[in-house]
């Protein structure tokens, strides 16, 4: 009988000073503060397929750089400079050229990929416009 109690006295001890699973897991990047690779745009209003990458820098003091390469343009860049601000947990509003400041949601999966999801009101169409970390 005492071999019984100390084995519950045991177990009792061990369920209460297991691990979390979640120490191991990795931090989710919430941030967008880095440089980002233009991966796909739906509807697709810009053809992509240029051999170079298009990307956007945002900086932690909130401004932003766009190089644009689109294949409807001949792959010649289109560079510009903006702004952007976190407005609340996945709001944003985002400097897009040629639609100046346009407000949207993003949504993160995991740390290198997010979408940015937003209503263009000049061409009444939602937008979406993915982004993966540039390596």
């Amino acid at each position: 009988m005492k071999k019984f109690l100390i084995l519950f006295f045991m177990l009792g001890i061990f369920s209460f000073t297991s691990c979390s699973d979640d120490d191991d897991a990795a931090p989710t990047q919430t941030s967008i503060v880095d440089t980002w690779v233009l991966t796909a745009v739906s509807p697709p209003v810009i053809d992509l397929q240029c051999p170079q990458p298009s990307t956007i820098t945002f900086t932690a003091n909130g401004t932003a750089s766009w190089e644009l390469y689109a294949a409807n343009n001949d792959c010649v860049l289109e560079d510009s400079e903006g702004a952007w601000e976190k407005k609340s947990d996945n709001n944003y509003t985002i400097y897009i050229p040629n639609l100046q400041a346009v407000n949207g949601t993003i949504d993160f999966d995991g740390s290198d990929s997010f979408t940015f999801t937003t209503n263009i009101s000049e061409v009444k169409v939602n937008a979406v416009l993915s982004f993966d970390r540039q390596l």
